[in-house]
């Protein structure tokens, strides 16, 4: 774990291998004379599609088909010997847009072709092939982008932003956030530049329309021509809109100056006349239910959305092409704009700036948000979606940006504070490559670096990687004493979170340790009241009771109960934590009433203040199970523990701690029925 040393920095490079743009184009063949080592083909391929993939092996090419995520887009390309097999395979799967078929077989036919909508051509010629499915590629591809939003429901509660419906709302707006009014300095853009100019060499190395595209990027981009790069059917326009599909935050982070070029260009050209515009899609027949289901609610849309100004220039899109309708929708967007609302994202016509202006066009802004007015099905197999932009001063959306003025607070927003804010919803991986993007930046000061350390430590214990855990959080703690008076409450914060790692480790001498240092720092500092000293003795607890010293881990939770008894406003779930501790020291002493009692009340405090699949609440009912175990009621405490490994199962990867223990208790239960 190197430091933030910019000169060593990591470039993206890491990432080939994965597919950075939304299509992907298969080409499957399998014969003696194979044309797959036909480099001039293979170029001719990457033009249309950057990203090839060479399969001679039905089975591993439907693997690798069913492995892709259901936002992924593929084009096939195969020749006549497999085409009717691997086409049954894999027809019905949404990430299959197109498939076309070739022979070099003068004498094949396609009669069974028809049965499958997907497939656009089928020919003997080769070329004839690679000639429409470029044809096709360039019309349609447009129509066949993943469409990602999110929903907010202003009936919902919104007390518990996070738990509820708008919560993937919330967390698209949050990415928003950061994107928009994150300061970059020009030190960071060129960095961030030079950055995106390496990974594309590397990605688009084989793809030489894209490699010339580049090259113009590199010696001639302006800030003042942004809208024209997005227009440009070229990496740039690909790479931003799987960023944003995928919330790729190492990608998001080096486009993010581009982002904010296309957003002044925007509110430098906003529109000033009422709009109405028009845009096609093809979506899932799940996608639509969920707009039907969403009439007179809101919607975010994650990507710049572009838009015509006439109708019969977006419904041309749909000319001579017949979906396939067991899979998919086709939808027409029809958005009313008015310019004169307050506080709206801009959009701006952007014809002038298109590579034609045949066809006049509106870019919105991306964090854009639309009232859904109606959805109507039309006899033609069209749907009309009716939408409005609002403006960000609703006040339905209130509680959603006091939320995240809330989770950004009046520091700086910056990699660490999106990076905690998504860590907070839960969104721990990508927390975790804010932080490490963080570190790769030579512009934060060591305040800043040894809070991202800290909580690197966090996350690494989160995962269960205590090692590197405590690496992360001895680095914080080693910057902190240098920067720090040595009774700084953040610095007992760093030994508290050293000595859960040393708890989990079971280096129970460590952990007593630094849990002390932390207790002495907190009472000097808060009182001997604070809810800070009160978990440091529930910590403290938990030691003695794994070191199986029940008297005094029972005297450290009932310390700490004491201490959360006079205060005003517990948290529930500490309080939960301490009746769920004190439970299991009662049952390690043979008290299997006041075990289950506590237990009880544990339970009740964690189903009301958490979601059902909690692996908090899991936990609970494990300990539950082990006191009816004790008591010889393998019946219940069965049932108990099945409960709970239903939870693990579902919100722990396969190979944690907590998975794999339940899973032996179950069978050494039943094994006694």
């Amino acid at each position: 774990m190197d430091s933030n040393d910019s000169s060593n920095r990591p470039s993206l490079l890491s990432s080939l291998g994965e597919n950075l743009e939304i299509f992907t184009l298969i080409w499957f063949e399998s014969s003696p004379n194979s044309n797959h080592d036909n480099v001039e083909i293979q170029q001719q391929l990457r033009s249309l599609i950057n990203y090839l993939k060479l399969f001679d092996d039905i089975d591993d090419c439907e693997q690798y088909i069913r492995s892709l995520s259901k936002d992924d887009r593929l084009v096939i390309l195969t020749n006549d010997k497999f085409a009717l097999q691997l086409t049954s395979r894999v027809h019905d799967l949404r990430r299959i847009t197109s498939i076309y078929v070739y022979s070099t077989d003068n004498e094949a036919t396609y009669e069974w072709i028809e049965q499958y909508k997907k497939i656009r051509y089928a020919q003997n010629d080769f070329n004839e092939v690679i000639t429409h499915l470029k044809i096709d590629h360039m019309k349609r591809k447009k129509l066949q982008e993943p469409l990602k939003f999110n929903i907010f429901d202003a009936n919902q509660a919104t007390n518990n932003l996070p738990l509820n419906i708008n919560t993937h709302f919330l967390q698209s707006q949050l990415l928003v956030h950061f994107l928009l009014h994150t300061e970059l300095t020009d030190e960071q853009i060129i960095e961030n530049k030079k950055e995106l100019i390496d990974l594309c060499k590397n990605e688009y190395r084989d793809n030489a329309e894209q490699m010339k595209i580049l090259h113009e990027f590199e010696y001639s981009y302006l800030s003042s021509n942004a809208l024209w790069w997005y227009n440009l059917d070229s990496f740039l326009y690909q790479l931003l809109n799987k960023s944003l599909n995928s919330m790729n935050i190492d990608l998001l982070y080096i486009l993010q100056f581009f982002i904010h070029d296309l957003i002044r260009q925007l509110k430098q050209y906003q529109s000033t006349v009422l709009k109405r515009v028009y845009r096609t899609y093809l979506i899932s027949a799940d996608e639509l239910d969920i707009f039907e289901e969403s009439v007179e609610k809101y919607i975010s849309i994650n990507k710049f959305l572009s838009a015509f100004i006439n109708r019969n220039d977006a419904l041309n899109y749909f000319n001579d092409y017949e979906p396939d309708n067991d899979t998919v929708r086709k939808i027409l967007f029809k958005i009313d704009a008015d310019y004169r609302l307050g506080k709206i994202k801009p959009f701006a016509n952007i014809t002038l700036y298109g590579q034609t202006t045949e066809e006049p066009r509106i870019l919105f802004s991306l964090g854009s948000i639309f009232r859904v007015n109606s959805v109507t099905r039309m006899k033609n197999h069209l749907t009309i979606i009716h939408l409005t932009l609002c403006s960000d001063d609703d006040h339905h959306f209130k509680t959603i940006f006091d939320h995240i003025k809330h989770q950004y607070g009046e520091q700086d927003i910056n990699l660490l504070s999106f990076g905690n804010a998504l860590r907070r919803m839960g969104k721990t991986d990508e927390a975790e490559k804010c932080y490490q993007r963080l570190l790769q930046n030579s512009t934060y000061d060591q305040d800043i670096i040894s809070r991202t350390y800290h909580h690197l430590g966090r996350i690494g214990e989160i995962k269960g990687d205590y090692d590197n855990s405590l690496e992360w959080l001895h680095k914080s703690l080693e910057i902190k004493l240098k920067i720090m008076k040595s009774n700084d409450p953040s610095i007992a914060q760093s030994y508290n979170c050293i000595g859960i790692v040393y708890q989990h480790k079971g280096e129970h001498d460590k952990a007593l340790d630094a849990f002390n240092k932390a207790l002495n720092i907190w009472k000097r500092a808060y009182g001997k009241n604070h809810p800070n000293v009160a978990g440091c003795f529930n910590n403290m607890g938990v030691v003695y009771k794994r070191e199986k010293n029940y008297r005094e881990a029972l005297e450290s939770f009932q310390k700490a109960l004491a201490i959360r008894d006079k205060l005003p406003s517990t948290n529930h779930h500490d309080l939960a934590g301490l009746h769920n501790n004190i439970g299991a020291v009662y049952e390690r002493l043979g008290h299997h009433d006041l075990a289950i009692e506590n237990y009880n009340l544990a339970l009740k405090i964690k189903t009301k203040a958490l979601p059902p699949q909690h692996p908090s609440i899991a936990s609970t009912l494990e300990n539950m199970g082990y006191v009816y175990e004790n008591r010889g009621a393998y019946i219940q405490a069965l049932s108990y523990l099945k409960k709970a490994a239903t939870i693990y199962r579902q919100s722990l990867p396969p190979t944690h701690h907590d998975v794999l223990q339940i899973e032996e208790s179950i069978e050494r239960v039943s094994s006694k029925l």
